[in-house]
């Protein structure tokens, strides 16, 4: 299912707030700054205010800032629903869970730690 525009962008702006390199920071950055500047021409004062504080109270400002871009029309903004696309591209889903994998290995030492772990078996043959 295709997400709508708008929602992207929003899914995208809460993706950005758990950054984890250096290249989510310049996407997340590019997306913002594609925000502010559509703001800006759009007249919207207020729209780098509640950008920001939207980054520090999602829950809180998350209706303001959809209203400012809707009002602006970020959502038929080809350079912020790329960068939106971008960005997620980069996070992936929120909810995503990391795939199921196996492992098989031969010889292991050292620490070995995992997460997350359905079902483990371990062999110990002597060597």
């Amino acid at each position: 299912m295709k997400k709508a525009p708008m929602d992207l962008i929003i899914e995208a702006l809460h993706a950005g707030r758990n950054i984890q390199t250096t290249e989510h920071r310049d996407a997340f950055a590019l997306l913002a700054e594609a925000i502010q500047s559509r703001f800006a021409a759009s007249d919207a004062p207020d729209g780098a205010m509640v950008l920001k504080r939207f980054q520090t109270k999602p829950k809180a400002w998350e209706p303001a800032l959809r209203e400012l871009l809707v009002e602006t029309g970020a959502g038929s903004d080809k350079t912020i629903v790329d960068a939106a696309r971008h960005l997620l591209g980069l996070t992936g889903p929120p909810s995503a869970s990391p795939p199921d994998m196996a492992i098989h290995a031969e010889t292991i030492q050292g620490p070995v730690q995992a997460n997350r772990i359905g079902h483990l078996e371990q062999h110990f043959h002597p060597p």
